[in-house]
């Protein structure tokens, strides 16, 4: 078992052509604080740097060393749960890489690793009719 019993895992999923996502630990120098589901994450793969996004925050270690996040992009998630809920649901049913479905939902600048826009005073959110209404749909989660 690597020395990293103790330390957080990060569950991250990539713009690549493979169902599954990857595993990485903090860095040394972070604080213990994990960064939330939602941020995107600079990380090693295949000896190049790619973006992607956290999906899960865990402390289950593997039997292998991980290599660290290189660096954290963003301070608050840019998407919050009920959306990563929602984008890991799509993946699921139309069995597609959830990394390339939470990229294909994000802007082109955000992939790239620049700054979100400022946030618009409005947004649509679903009333608690349409909330309870989602569970009849056909393929809806359970």
């Amino acid at each position: 078992m690597p020395e990293q019993s103790s330390k957080l895992v990060l569950r991250v999923g990539l713009n690549l052509p493979i169902r599954k996502t990857f595993d990485y630990c903090l860095p040394e120098d972070w604080s213990k604080h994990a960064p939330r589901p939602g941020v995107r994450l600079k990380v090693p793969f295949a000896g190049k740097e790619l973006i992607g996004i956290l999906l899960e925050v865990h402390s289950k270690q593997p039997s292998y060393d991980l290599k660290p996040v290189l660096l954290q992009i963003d301070d608050e998630p840019i998407l919050d749960d009920h959306i990563l809920q929602l984008l890991n649901w799509s993946a699921n049913y139309y069995c597609h890489p959830v990394g390339e479905v939470i990229a294909a939902a994000l802007p082109a600048h955000l992939k790239q690793g620049k700054q979100p826009l400022p946030r618009l005073a409005h947004r649509w959110i679903l009333t608690p009719a349409a909330q309870q209404a989602i569970p009849q749909l056909p393929g809806a989660p359970k």
